[in-house]
């Protein structure tokens, strides 16, 4: 599909969660959209760096990671880019099927995020929605990393 569409610039097979904005592409795979100031600020992770396919010239378009910082941060970062840059890409629609997303005691997860990104405690929950929808439309908006 790449090679029949030369303007996408992504194909992802794997999310923790289906993307927002999707519209029915084909062979079972769907269009991503991008929605600046809709209410999901999931759009963020039109990007996302969980399995895919990217064209060799992603880097020349949008930019490469950056280096020394937090896994979270630098993956944010790139969404941003991407979004930017107007990239394009398509999602695997039956995404929990091809890959099973687990760490074992062997190969535990070396990502730690502070307790307030994690709390259930509704006024923390309700203050972190909001600053998210704020700051992730403000940086699509205004914000220069890449």
């Amino acid at each position: 599909m790449m090679n029949e569409e030369n303007q996408l610039d992504v194909v992802r097979f794997y999310a923790y969660r289906a993307y927002p904005y999707l519209k029915a592409f084909k062979k079972g795979f769907s269009e991503m959209l991008i929605k600046p100031w809709y209410a999901n600020y999931g759009k963020i992770y039109y990007y996302s760096d969980h399995p895919h396919l990217r064209r060799s010239s992603f880097f020349t378009k949008f930019g490469r990671y950056a280096e020394g910082l937090k896994g979270d941060r630098t993956e944010y970062r790139m969404c941003v880019s991407f979004i930017q840059h107007k990239g394009k890409g398509l999602f695997y629609n039956d995404f929990k099927t091809l890959f099973i997303q687990e760490n074992s005691a062997a190969e535990p997860s070396t990502m730690t995020r502070k307790n307030l990104t994690t709390s259930k405690n509704a006024f923390i929950t309700f203050a972190r929605h909001g600053y998210r929808q704020l700051r992730y439309n403000f940086d699509i908006q205004f914000a220069r990393f890449n």
